[in-house]
């Protein structure tokens, strides 16, 4: 588990249900597609996926791509940006 998913869950700003979006219809990636055009941080977080040929495609876990982005440097911004569109995502 990412740092970012294990701070966010001891915080209790994420449960673990939350983290883990199997049962929704839509994969992340390709709901984040869908909001590349958007001026928010959805469409940063998009738009920066859109741009990367290493996004994952799954599976359907905060933590797939929070370690993803750890993985490449990501800053606590950033982590905190795909956090919050992970969040829109999960709810809607």
């Amino acid at each position: 588990m990412s740092e970012a998913v294990a701070d966010c869950r001891a915080a209790g700003s994420v449960s673990p249900d939350f983290a883990e979006a199997e049962g929704l219809m839509e994969g992340f990636t390709v709901w984040l597609a869908r909001h590349v055009m958007d001026q928010d941080v959805v469409g940063e977080v998009a738009r920066g996926a859109a741009a990367d040929p290493n996004w994952p495609e799954g599976p359907n876990r905060l933590e797939t791509f929070t370690d993803h982005l750890e993985s490449r440097g990501a800053s606590e911004t950033e982590l905190q940006s795909l956090m919050d569109a992970w969040i829109r995502y999960a709810s809607h």
